[in-house]
């Protein structure tokens, strides 16, 4: 992580601009510029005057955009239908971390703690349950660019994996808010946001996996990413992503009308979370004010290029399903664990339990139902959200005062959770009597 941050200073040149718009209107859908530096967000091609937004760099980028060869194969042999010439399934490699810093969460990062940082306030907050990589994630990046971190965390069924993310959490240094209930998580999150309101130079609000009107700018830079390594012709016709705050998805339709591909792809937004905290029409919503952030973010030749888009009635460019979250939010069965196995053995992808193996699911279904209907003259793409992050170097990293029992620095309304329910200790202690 360089920590460096992109501003108005560092600005491409700007000749020929209006020339340059003028030619855009009149023929193509961008006017794709080749002065953008090197190390520029994907975007910045398209419109220079991007290149003032506050960003902070925390992954390298682009990320690998890959065949599922070994996956699309099994499916045509399971299927009767011949292998074809060209690979047709997709994945993008967003799985891709640097320590604690990885995945979707980065992208988002990149602009949030760019704002934070520009606007130099102390300290950040964000909030998530209790097996959040989002907060992991950002108190990893916060720290590295000074800024003290809190998290809020939710009720989650606890799992070996979470306390293991909740010590890591700790080393990364961050002060952590638990709360057993929904309503004193949500009363409290409501307290931070209002604080960071009232008192925006001392502390700077991070939204649930950092979907906000700025943080899912990264997504929308990320489409056009993915157009620079496609091209036009290898452009996939639907994109399939694990939907839980929704900024993912809605950064990808956000890109789609600014790059102009409008209804040219179709965003398969696969609901991974309760329905009452994520709908689609909260998603469409989304992904109008992020097009909206970009759109006033720029100057107005760059505007002037810019068409508007139907975000909310549109029903060719986003399907939103909701079968796959079965059974239920941080939640696995055998069907979701299979997928697991079956993406590690054939292709060597890491899928996580709570996001992308309940979209995979989505995706393999899908996947059959195009080959069984002859409907794949485009791609179908995967883009995979999660990234394994490295809990156990920060972990041994950290000097524990216990190394027995590292949990006891832990807030002490955390430490039951590493304990065992009454019942275990209760056998535990039976055993040890009766020998």
């Amino acid at each position: 992580m360089t920590g460096s941050e992109h501003s108005a200073s560092g600005r491409p040149p700007r000749t020929g601009v209006a020339l340059s718009a003028a030619l855009a209107l009149c023929a193509l859908p961008l006017a794709v510029r080749a002065d953008a530096p090197s190390d520029a967000p994907a975007i910045v091609a398209a419109f220079p005057s991007f290149a003032h937004v506050p960003r902070v760099d925390l992954v390298e980028k682009p990320s690998p955009l890959e065949p599922l060869r070994a996956i699309e194969g099994r499916i045509r042999e399971e299927l009767g239908i011949p292998a074809a010439k060209a690979p047709w399934l997709l994945v993008k490699h967003d799985d891709v971390a640097s320590g604690l810093v990885g995945g979707n969460k980065a992208r988002k990062l990149e602009y949030l703690l760019g704002e934070a940082k520009a606007k130099r306030v102390k300290a950040v907050v964000t909030s998530g349950r209790l097996g959040t990589n989002h907060g992991l994630a950002s108190v990893a990046a916060a720290r590295e660019l000074g800024m003290p971190a809190t998290v809020i965390l939710g009720p989650q069924p606890v799992t070996d994996a979470i306390r293991r993310k909740l010590l890591a959490m700790h080393a990364a240094g961050a002060e952590m808010r638990f709360h057993s209930t929904v309503v004193g998580w949500a009363v409290d999150v409501a307290l931070y946001k209002l604080t960071a309101l009232l008192f925006p130079d001392e502390l700077y609000y991070i939204p649930p996996s950092g979907t906000s009107d700025v943080g899912s700018i990264g997504y929308a830079n990320a489409f056009f990413e993915l157009l620079a390594q496609t091209g036009d012709e290898g452009l996939p016709d639907e994109i399939v992503v694990a939907a839980s705050t929704g900024g993912t998805a809605a950064g990808l339709l956000a890109g789609m009308c600014l790059a102009g591909r409008w209804e040219q792809v179709r965003v398969r937004a696969v609901g991974v979370t309760d329905e009452w905290l994520q709908s689609e029409w909260l998603l469409r919503h989304e992904a109008q004010e992020v097009f909206r952030a970009v759109r006033d973010a720029l100057d107005p030749a760059d505007r002037a290029r810019v068409k508007e888009c139907d975000f909310m009635d549109n029903r060719s460019v986003l399907t939103y399903e909701h079968g796959y979250l079965a059974p239920g939010y941080g939640k696995t069965d055998e069907r979701v664990e299979g997928v697991m196995r079956l993406l590690r053995a054939a292709e060597g992808v890491e899928l996580d339990p709570t996001f992308t193996a309940k979209a995979m699911r989505h995706f393999l279904d899908r996947a059959r139902e195009r080959l069984l209907a002859g409907d794949t003259r485009r791609p179908l793409l995967f883009w995979n959200t999660y990234a394994p992050l490295d809990v156990e170097t920060a972990i041994r990293g950290h000097r524990w005062k216990d190394p027995a029992a590292p949990w006891r620095e832990l807030p002490p309304e955390m430490q039951a959770l590493f304990e065992p329910p009454k019942a275990e200790r209760r056998s535990a202690a039976a055993a040890i009597v009766t020998r």
